[in-house]
């Protein structure tokens, strides 16, 4: 089981998710003289930064802080990191690729920079302690299932997850979701609370979306 590796200077390109089946990987290093990569205490970047491509799986850290001149997390760069459990994104982020945190079963809640412009496909599926997300962009865009999704034998809708936002494009994708589930539900925030301590004293089935006009909260099947 290999715990470290190392790129050679030769190296300009990477295929996608090129560590994800390395469960046992603690450092990945680079060998100097290369222009496209570089090694940041064993997490692989840019040379210059600007974009981190893999965080290796099994690393002991509990909380990690992105560079903060980082603008893309790429694909799968976060995939399947069971000890994380938290995470600081910084405040220049523009992009969320395709699956960037899928299976980070211990990342429990997470705060989206309002410099975010896109969310990739899948980003946060299967992360199974995720209860709440805020999404602090006015404009970010969401991929298909990029949050609040778990996966067995089929795609569906993480039971008791919560969205924060006013961004519109986070209502539409709710909105979308009751379209599937038949279930919204729209309240004004200020009864929310109320309304809240309903569910937990009932208990809830299918999918709530509500608090249009200042935040949108979704809970699961």
């Amino acid at each position: 089981d290999m715990t470290e590796i190392t790129l050679p200077k030769g190296m300009r390109i990477l295929r996608r998710a090129p560590f994800s089946g390395f469960k046992s990987l603690k450092n990945i290093y680079v060998e100097s003289g290369n222009s496209c990569f570089k090694s940041v205490d064993g997490v692989l970047y840019s040379a210059n930064n600007d974009c981190i491509y893999a965080y290796p799986q099994a690393r002991t850290e509990e909380s990690y802080e992105i560079l903060y001149s980082t603008q893309t997390i790429e694909q799968y760069a976060f995939y399947d990191c069971p000890n994380l459990k938290g995470l600081n994104l910084p405040e220049n982020l523009n992009i969320i690729e395709d699956r960037a945190f899928s299976g980070c079963q211990s990342i429990s809640e997470i705060v989206i920079p309002k410099s975010c412009q896109s969310i990739g496909d899948y980003a946060f599926l299967d992360c199974n302690s995720l209860n709440t997300l805020t999404l602090n962009g006015e404009h970010t865009t969401l991929g298909t299932k990029s949050i609040g999704y778990e996966y067995d034998n089929g795609y569906a809708v993480k039971d008791g997850f919560l969205l924060i936002s006013q961004n519109e494009n986070a209502i539409r994708y709710a909105e979308e979701l009751r379209e599937t589930y038949k279930t919204a539900l729209y309240i004004k925030p200020k009864k929310l609370g109320k309304f809240l301590n309903k569910l937990e004293e009932q208990g809830f089935d299918g999918f709530q979306v509500f608090g249009r006009d200042e935040e949108v909260r979704m809970f699961g099947k």
